[in-house]
């Protein structure tokens, strides 16, 4: 198993970004060409940068994980339905960064109906060992 190291970068105390060594390189570069173009021009030629030209920024990626709820699946056994909040914790710290608003519901075999049928409902949970499980998420 290897290890992958990353730099975080931080705005604000919220990390916005994830920089491969590689980045942090590059980056670090193109921050000595940027401190030297402050010092030869001054605080306008920062005022007029760029995005592209600014070697803090990256461009926003659709999909970024802030964290990991969980959602345990138990009350699906007795086709119960189960509204809950589930705490987001962050995955590189440890600490809860959000909370995830979700509906889980049993539905029919055939996933067709929100509602179980009564020639459906089971008395055991073990009676649905074998037996097609659908339900919905809805977060």
């Amino acid at each position: 198993r290897m290890t992958e190291v990353l730099v975080g970068v931080d705005y604000r105390g919220l990390r916005v970004y994830d920089w491969t060594p590689e980045t942090l390189e590059n980056r670090v570069y193109l921050m000595r060409d940027l401190f030297e173009a402050w010092c030869d021009e001054g605080q306008a030629y920062i005022d007029c940068l760029h995005d592209e030209d600014d070697p803090f920024w990256d461009p926003i990626t659709l999909e970024r994980e802030i964290g990991t709820a969980r959602i345990y699946l138990e009350s699906l056994t007795m086709q119960l339905e189960n509204e809950l909040d589930a705490k987001v914790m962050s995955s590189s710290t440890g600490r809860p960064v959000g909370t995830l608003t979700c509906a889980v519901w049993p539905l029919s075999r055939d996933g067709s109906s929100t509602t179980v049928p009564d020639e459906e409902i089971v008395e055991e949970p073990s009676q649905l060992v074998g037996l097609p499980l659908s339900f919905r998420l809805v977060v």
